[in-house]
């Protein structure tokens, strides 16, 4: 079957599977189980059911590009995952993606901490490796020049997943179109997963870059699966991930927990690497996370939730079907 009949087929069975499974997870009761000392204060891991999407697929083969402060590549629980070859500072254009501030290594952790190595956490793609891009540092916000380089650099080096935990606090900003209407276009066509923070001004649409269409808007949900109060929210948000009290890796080999749509963007941005080691293309990975989301507040798509919370469960048994 030629590409674009596959993809033609693949998106009338997503259609299918989402109108008879609006819940596929139901049916998916056993778990990995996880030998990481800090899992139990993981809620947001469980909460998603990651433990129950992992049996099938943990990322192996994929790669995360985590367009940030740069990563700790020391971190026992980043290590094994680092990828010491793919690293790229794109304020200093050369090839150390150190982490001078740590917000980099916290979202690091969420998308593909080391699984079941005894130590620490788990990431959501345990097995996917992490590919560093340093956009921004210590003491300044982040370039628009730099982080568009970051994003191209990415796309080019073969990133499956584009984590962006950043943005500005206009959904449309003029000083940022090169980054919306080039680069993450290009990434796109260059068969990478885009996702991006939604922002935590409490503001009623996703901040620049999650609101360019090329990407997947992330807000984020609380324990109780509601919209976090910090949280930007309205149009163009696809939908939420656990973003409170979120436990991840921490610079010198620490662990700390924080909050925030940074941290609920990698979560989501794990589980498409999981769909994609399963044979999914960027573009119906990004369907069949707002297809199998759980849906919340009013029924269907509505601008609080999207199209609903994360449910990496559901999402890997729907791709067990039209993969």
């Amino acid at each position: 079957m030629s590409r674009s009949l596959k993809a033609v087929a693949c998106a009338l069975l997503l259609a299918l599977v989402a109108v008879a499974s609006p819940n596929p997870s139901v049916a998916a009761v056993k778990t990995v189980k996880v030998n990481d000392p800090l899992y139990n204060r993981q809620w947001g891991i469980r909460r998603v059911g990651l433990p129950t999407a992992w049996k099938t697929t943990q990322g192996a083969g994929m790669t995360i590009a985590i367009v940030d402060t740069g990563v700790d590549r020391r971190h026992e629980d980043l290590a094994g995952n680092f990828l010491i070859k793919k690293q790229y500072d794109a304020i200093n254009d050369d090839f150390d993606a150190a982490d001078l501030h740590g917000h980099g290594t916290s979202v690091a952790g969420v998308a593909a901490a080391v699984g079941n190595n005894g130590k620490g956490i788990s990431g959501a793609a345990p097995k996917a490796k992490i590919m560093t891009v340093r956009a921004f540092g210590a003491l300044q916000g982040a370039a628009p020049e730099d982080v568009s380089d970051g994003v191209r650099w990415a796309a080019d080096n073969g990133a499956n997943v584009i984590n962006l935990s950043l943005g500005s606090s206009l959904p449309v900003d003029p000083f940022l179109t090169d980054l919306q209407e080039i680069s993450l276009v290009y990434a796109t066509a260059q068969g990478a997963l885009v996702v991006a923070a939604a922002g935590n001004s409490t503001d009623p649409y996703c901040s620049t870059p999650a609101f360019n269409p090329a990407v997947l808007c992330i807000g984020a949900s609380d324990e109780f699966d509601q919209l976090a109060d910090f949280s930007s929210y309205g149009l163009r948000l696809d939908v939420v991930a656990p973003g409170t009290s979120i436990l991840s890796t921490d610079r010198f080999g620490f662990y700390s927990a924080s909050q925030g749509t940074s941290v609920a963007a990698p979560l989501v941005a794990g589980v498409g690497a999981l769909l994609m080691s399963m044979g999914a293309s960027n573009v119906l990975a990004a369907q069949i996370i707002r297809a199998s989301a759980k849906d919340l507040g009013i029924a269907g798509y509505d601008i609080t939730y999207g199209f609903g919370r994360l449910d990496a469960a559901a999402a890997v048994e729907m791709c067990k079907q039209i993969c």
